[in-house]
């Protein structure tokens, strides 16, 4: 396992892997750094000189990097654009400027699904464009407030997200045209909060974070809602599961309130649990690698320190302690 815990400050978001595994994309500061594999080098910088970059995603061929852009300057607001740059981070192309925010690219790299303003101001909602943010469309067609999770069925014809309502925050699953859409977590008879989902391979199941006040618990469910059941619990707080690239593993962050978050993997059955991570501090935000070697992740140090840090993955890695 290597570490890289110090240097970096305003670490945020999931590191973006490119699809061949060589690198992971990190937030940094205002700056998006292209990382090697190992978490040991930086390859390059992507994003506009002067303005905050963040949420960066690699495109399926592994040439380009989509990612939002922002500034405060001259505004009471911060003004947001959707861009695309090439992997190096040279040729950036402004997409649009209906805020862009959270841009996923679709499995065939046909599509970019983002967050963007509502155009009657009503909140911020999930939209589709196409690489060179053509063919707008708004693909929420119900009033969900602020949808900033995107998450792409395995097929490409669907996007999975979270949205706001009376009741909480519920998953929802869209068509790319907008004109459907079924909500598939509903309330247990009292509030909660279902987020952070991530649909498996095979795209048969959804793993996701579920909160209410005073506790919460991974769960998984079926993409129509029709059956949902816990997946792991260790009596500590799990969040942020991520289904490994062969479906067969999850990993999440899990910890006391108190601090001192760590990594964990378990098979998708929520047999066999492993812990990853024991550093001081927290490692969090778990994200596979393509070819399910590696799970980069970011880190917060006893020293409040900003970083990220990778840890190798077999199917033995880490403590068993379940």
């Amino acid at each position: 396992m290597q570490i890289q815990p110090t240097s970096t400050q305003g670490t945020r978001g999931k590191p973006a892997w490119s699809p061949d595994s060589s690198r992971f994309a990190v937030e940094v500061e205002r700056d998006i750094l292209v990382v090697s594999a190992d978490g040991q080098s930086t390859l390059g910088t992507v994003g506009p000189e002067g303005r905050w970059s963040m949420n960066p995603s690699f495109s399926p061929d592994g040439t380009k990097i989509a990612y939002a852009t922002y500034d405060y300057l001259g505004h009471e607001l911060p003004t947001w654009s959707l861009q695309v740059a090439d992997a190096d981070g040279s040729n950036p192309t402004v997409l649009n400027k209906n805020l862009g925010w959270k841009p996923v690219w679709s499995p065939d790299g046909s599509q970019i699904a983002f967050t963007g303003g509502d155009l009657n101001d009503q909140g911020f909602l999930t939209w589709v464009c196409t690489p060179d943010g053509k063919n707008e469309v708004c693909v929420t067609n119900v009033d969900r407030g602020l949808e900033t999770e995107h998450v792409w069925d395995p097929s490409g014809q669907e996007i999975l997200t979270s949205g706001y309502g009376e009741d909480g925050r519920h998953l929802v699953v869209y068509d790319t045209t907008g004109e459907k859409s079924r909500q598939i977590t509903f309330p247990p008879g009292y509030k909660t909060w279902d987020q952070s989902p991530d649909w498996s391979p095979d795209g048969s199941t959804i793993v996701f974070e579920q909160q209410w006040e005073g506790g919460d618990q991974l769960a998984m469910v079926d993409p129509y809602g029709d059956e949902m059941k816990p997946f792991v619990d260790l009596g500590l707080h799990e969040y942020e599961p991520a289904f490994s690239p062969d479906g067969r593993w999850v990993a999440f962050t899990a910890g006391r309130q108190s601090g001192d978050f760590d990594l964990y993997v378990a098979r998708a059955d929520g047999s066999e649990v492993r812990k990853l991570t024991s550093q001081a501090g927290d490692e969090y935000l778990p994200s596979w690698s393509p070819d399910g070697s590696k799970i980069a992740f970011l880190t917060f140090d006893t020293e409040r320190n900003d970083g990220w840090g990778v840890v190798d993955f077999t199917p033995r890695a880490g403590e068993r302690v379940r």
